[in-house]
């Protein structure tokens, strides 16, 4: 099948992830002298590199004033230009914030080689305004400054400070040790009152590559994190969110003293969630509306069972609620009333969730409203409870039994009984009352849930053709995920959309006839049927005539280089099975057939069979990957794989005429 990228998703004002983002273009550091700077030793110890950071530097400092804590960052960035091609993309810079910062005492500027010297040049063109939209479904507040290094050279240092005062102390604050370019000097320091306790969360710290301290000054709390000689990050294909393997680090206040008396700020869950559920006040306290009341009682008129009456409501939300998120100060956590969202069709994860949570409200079924990390932020509420664990808002309903049904209407097409795949393997935070929750995990779908069986049934045509017809099934997710396209097709751009799904590796594909059956049906799997060609597929050589059973040939990642970094991720584990049928053509026997193949791994299984039936052969090839992100020290074994697979792929059956 083509394959499918992954959706984009609503953030909760996570100001670590923006931040992160932020970081990676923006590093901190101090200016230097010219004599620093050798440009040719440079350029031998990082060779094929457009810059270098000299030092990479955050500092948070935090006091307490008017009897609360107050946070301030300042950030300080410097590296060298070691290739004049990366000077046009250094030369415009953007500083992004939101309503929750300021950004005060920018000093920017570049120091250019002037013989023995540096010739200093201020940045010109400052101007804030809001972000431009980026034509997503996505809408901040996000505010950016802009400005422009006028003159650089290869050689030059390009340099920059400022500090970001929040507006919100219970945030987490956090930094990234890895950067596009090489690293000489990462550091991270935290400077508070000592009355002030820190909580860290340092991940991805391979080989103790940042070593972290922590004493008291003078009546301050110091704590550093600092790296040196850091690589560059590689972006590698299929490789999860650099939070995921690359070494950071999240902090946040714990608690604080004040007057002798000890103040809680997010040290627990019990913390996080006393301040998340005054965000849902409005929405618990709100009535259903007479529309909301009227619509649950409609869809909800022939059901027999209370899972009936969920899934309707549910599918509903997933059908009238169109998905647009909103991440505005305030907006960016709370949800809106549910009248509203039902009035307007439209809102946020949060919103839909909430919507959800009134219609069955008004059927008096009790459902939570939920907080929950997608994949792409590794840490679990039970490692560190912060706003920088999730980034995402579903509602759970919870049947007599105690199962958990986790019902994320950001998915237009997701079946009540699977959870959406990009929050699998997470903690879920469920609000459950005034001062009670409840923690649970989403579990990692087997790969039977998700499969393909796809069966051709192929003859041998003229002029090297291959003529067959095909019955494809999909399951679970993905059925999920090709569903909104098959949905939407004209029916005259039907049979070129089968096409490009089931192209099998091979651009002659033609489908035609094609039909698309349970389109309106989440609960069974989707069924494409359609009749297909395959130009010059077929060898011949005198009496004999070569024909690859194996339609697909495009069904793994391929080999994984020896200087990969990254885990390789898959959206979710699949079981795939694809059955082809060849006709033997009259006046000819089979000569050979390829052997058969059995690969048994911890994470994956493939098998290869062939088998006459008559007059036709069969061959049935399945492929079962049982692993969400495969670790550096599996890729040997995956390798292995794919080196048993290639070989498999590539053998034809001979039909020698008789």
């Amino acid at each position: 099948m083509a394959s499918l990228s992954k959706p984009m998703f609503f953030t909760m004002t996570n100001l670590l992830v923006r931040s992160s983002f932020l970081l990676v273009l923006l590093i901190f550091g101090f200016s230097v002298s010219a004599q620093e700077i050798d440009l040719k030793a440079y350029k031998e110890k990082y060779p094929g590199n457009l810059a270098v950071y000299k030092t990479k530097k955050s500092v948070v400092t935090i006091d307490i004033k008017n009897n609360v804590p107050t946070v301030v960052t300042h950030y300080l960035d410097e590296y060298v230009i070691l290739d004049s091609k990366i000077i046009g993309q250094f030369s415009e810079e953007e500083i992004v914030f939101s309503s929750y910062e300021t950004i005060e005492n920018i000093d920017a500027y570049s120091l250019v080689p002037n013989g023995t010297k540096f010739k200093k040049y201020k940045a010109l063109d400052f101007n804030t305004r809001d972000k431009s939209p980026d034509g997503s479904v996505f809408h901040d507040d996000n505010k950016v400054t802009s400005f422009t290094y006028a003159t650089m050279t290869e050689g030059s240092v390009k340099y920059l400070e400022y500090d970001e005062i929040s507006h919100e102390f219970k945030f987490p604050f956090g930094f990234f040790f890895k950067s596009i370019f090489p690293i000489e000097h990462a550091e991270f320091v935290i400077d508070a009152d000592s009355s002030i306790h820190i909580i860290s969360s340092l991940m991805n710290n391979q080989n103790g590559l940042i070593k972290m301290s922590e004493e008291i000054v003078k009546g301050r709390r110091i704590i550093k994190f600092i790296g040196n000689d850091i690589k560059p990050l590689k972006f590698e294909d299929r490789a999860p969110s650099f939070r995921v393997f690359s070494p950071n680090v999240t902090s946040q206040i714990s608690y604080y003293n004040e007057k002798g008396k000890r103040v809680n700020v997010l040290e627990s869950i019990e913390d996080l969630h006393n301040w998340y559920q005054a965000n849902l006040v409005e929405v618990e306290n709100e009535v259903p509306s007479d529309e909301i009341k009227r619509i649950s009682d409609s869809i909800t008129s022939n059901s027999v069972t209370e899972l009936d009456k969920v899934k309707a409501i549910y599918y509903w939300v997933q059908n009238n609620i169109k998905y647009i998120a909103f991440e505005e100060g305030a907006n960016g956590f709370i949800p809106r009333q549910p009248s509203n969202v039902c009035r307007k069709r439209f809102g946020d994860c949060k919103d839909m969730a909430s919507l959800i949570y009134s219609m069955l409200k008004s059927q008096n079924i009790t459902s939570y409203l939920t907080w929950v990390g997608t994949r792409d932020i590794p840490m679990q509420y039970s490692d560190f409870p912060s706003t920088a664990t999730d980034n995402h808002m579903i509602a759970v309903y919870q049947d007599k039994n105690g199962e958990n049904y986790f019902l994320d209407a950001t998915s237009s097409y997701q079946p009540i009984e699977i959870p959406t795949y990009f929050i699998q393997d997470k903690e879920v935070l469920m609000h459950k009352a005034v001062g009670k929750f409840e923690l649970a995990k989403v579990p990692i779908l087997a790969p039977e849930i998700t499969r393909l069986v796809d069966s051709s049934f192929i003859s041998i045509g003229d002029n090297k053709k291959l003529k067959g017809k095909a019955i494809v099934y999909t399951y679970g997710y993905y059925n999920t995920l090709i569903h909104d396209a098959y949905k939407n097709v004209k029916t005259e751009d039907r049979d070129l959309l089968v096409s490009r799904y089931n192209s099998r590796g091979n651009n002659t594909l033609k489908a035609t006839n094609a039909v698309v059956q349970n389109i309106e049906k989440r609960d069974q799997p989707l069924k494409v049927s359609f009749d297909f060609e395959l130009n010059n597929y077929i060898s011949s050589y005198d009496d004999e005539i070569y024909v690859n059973m194996i339609l697909d040939k495009e069904i793994t990642y391929g080999e994984i280089a020896k200087d990969r970094e990254a885990p390789l991720e898959l959206g979710f584990q699949s079981f795939d099975t694809r059955v082809v049928t060849l006709e033997i053509p009259e006046g000819y026997k089979v000569k050979f057939i390829p052997a058969n193949v059995n690969y048994t791994s911890e994470f994956i299984e493939y098998t290869i069979e062939y088998k006459m039936e008559n007059n036709k052969l069969v061959s049935v090839q399945t492929v079962k990957f049982k692993f969400l992100y495969l670790q550096p020290n599996q890729f040997a074994t995956w390798n292995e794989f794919n080196k048993i697979m290639k070989k498999s792929l590539s053998e034809s059956v001979v039909l020698k005429k008789k």
